[in-house]
């Protein structure tokens, strides 16, 4: 945990023979502090119907959707830790996307002071049903964005799914034959 240590240090002046020399002793303190580090990493992905830029997003952990109907996904990465990351990488492996190859609505995740966020979102469509993980990891950094000793990368993942519903239509004639469109 945190930690402020106070020294106090309190000296006798002596002469050469080592006997007091009868001012009043010397004396110094001095403080050192140590500040525990909690980084830590967020990402909540949804999903929503429909294509517009990732203005809609966050949307939601789930739809369902005809084959080949506009879906878009979305990605809120935090850094909810008291560190700043540098870099945030995201990779999402069922859709094949990372942070590289998603449109970035806000945010940066070259480099996340604590409290940043970053919204992402990726456009596709429809393609069966996909359960599917998104996972960030940040690397902790010091204000030169060199990475911190003994301090190991942290990491969060989130999940979203799509359930691909088939389009049909029921007619009954009159003579009770059911004639069914696709």
């Amino acid at each position: 945990g945190d930690l402020d240590n106070t020294v106090d240090v309190t000296g006798t002046p002596v002469d050469d023979q080592g006997d007091p020399l009868g001012v009043n002793d010397p004396t110094d303190s001095d403080i050192a502090s140590v500040d525990a580090i909690e980084p830590s990493v967020s990402v909540t992905k949804t999903v929503y119907r429909d294509h517009d830029g990732g203005a809609s997003c966050p949307g939601a952990e789930s739809v369902t959707g005809v084959a080949g109907r506009d879906v878009t996904w979305c990605f809120v990465v935090t850094n909810d830790g008291d560190t700043r990351l540098a870099p945030v990488l995201l990779d999402d492996a069922d859709l094949g996307v990372d942070q590289g190859t998603l449109s970035v609505l806000s945010g940066d995740l070259s480099a996340m002071d604590p409290g940043d966020t970053a919204v992402l979102y990726y456009e596709g469509t429809v393609d069966g049903d996909l359960d599917n993980t998104a996972t960030v990891t940040g690397t902790p950094v010091d204000d030169t964005d060199t990475p911190l000793p003994r301090t190991e990368d942290v990491t969060d993942d989130d999940t979203a799914s799509v359930d691909e519903i088939n389009q049909s239509l029921s007619l009954f004639a009159s003579n009770g034959h059911e004639l069914v469109m696709p």
